[in-house]
């Protein structure tokens, strides 16, 4: 059986990232609350759980992905090396 260690997070680090969600997310958050009245807890599964960062994605290219808010996150969790491509600016 896997046993997975509990890890620290450093408070500045923790602050600075609550922070960008209160700040930067605020489309996002007000979609996932809005779904609490619809699917329990706002998502379908609970892999797309991440409080505090609960994000709502309007588009996407390779392992770019664009939320509600107009920010652009990078999907490190698509375990396709070489399969992104690098997205026009």
């Amino acid at each position: 059986m896997l046993r997975l260690l509990p890890i620290a997070i450093d408070q500045d680090a923790a602050e600075d990232y609550l922070e960008y969600s209160n700040t930067k997310c605020t489309k996002s958050t007000e979609m996932v609350t809005e779904a609490t009245n619809y699917i329990s807890g706002g998502v379908q599964h609970n892999l797309a759980f991440n409080y505090p960062l609960m994000l709502v994605f309007d588009s996407a290219e390779g392992a770019y992905l664009d939320d509600a808010d107009g920010n652009c996150h990078i999907d490190l969790a698509t375990g396709r090396r070489g399969q992104s491509r690098r997205r026009q600016t």
